[in-house]
C-alpha cells in the first residue's frame, strides 16, 4: 500500500466504504488505506455508502472483536501494526473462529 499512496496527492485515494450497524458507522473495507493516511497527517478521508449485501452478522462480530481489543479508529489501528505475515496469519486464525463459532 506504501508503495503507490502519495500523500500529497489525495485524488489517488479511493474513497472508503461505510456502512451502518446498528447506531454505528463502520468502515467495511479500506482499513489499511485509513491507516496509512492517518500515518501520513491526514485528518479526514473520502468515504461513500457502501449498498452492497454484505454479511452484517459477520462484520458484527468483528466489531466486538475491535471494541475486546479497543480499537475503535485508526489511531487505535495504527498502534498495531504487525508484519504482512503476521497479519495473514491472526487474520484467517480470527476468521477460522468466526466460522466455528457460527
Amino acid at each position: 500500500m506504501l508503495e503507490w499512496f502519495e500523500p500529497a496527492e489525495p485524488g489517488c485515494f479511493d474513497p472508503i466504504s461505510v456502512k451502518r450497524l446498528n447506531d454505528r458507522i463502520i468502515m467495511t473495507d479500506g482499513h489499511t488505506r485509513v491507516v496509512a493516511a492517518h500515518l501520513a497527517g491526514w485528518y479526514t478521508v473520502p468515504v461513500y455508502w457502501d449498498e452492497d449485501e454484505l454479511d452484517m452478522r459477520a462484520y458484527a462480530i468483528d466489531v466486538k472483536w475491535c471494541d475486546e481489543e479497543g480499537v475503535h479508529n485508526p489511531v487505535d489501528l495504527a498502534k498495531r501494526i504487525v508484519p504482512h505475515k503476521e497479519y495473514e496469519r491472526l487474520w484467517r486464525k480470527r476468521c477460522m473462529e468466526m466460522v466455528l463459532t457460527d
